[in-house]
């Protein structure tokens, strides 16, 4: 998860710099690639949460009682 919200924080970092770029090609391919990459990490994500699924037979939600994250429950 901590990798998800690196690619997320980067594409939501540089894509503001690429917008102001002058250097039309290279800003389409870095954000296409930033794109890419966001997208790798949500799917890398998904797929993480259905191995531990399989794994444990736990959704990620049912360790949530009452709306309360796991670590916060006694």
């Amino acid at each position: 998860q901590e990798n998800e919200k690196f690619v997320d924080k980067l594409y939501k970092e540089r894509l503001p710099m690429l917008i102001n770029s002058k250097d039309t090609k290279c800003a389409l391919a870095e954000t296409l690639i930033l794109r890419y990459l966001e997208r790798i990490a949500d799917h890398a994500m998904f797929m993480s949460d259905a191995i531990n699924y399989i794994v444990t037979g736990k959704h990620k939600l049912t360790n949530v009682i009452d709306g309360v994250p796991p670590q916060h429950n006694p």
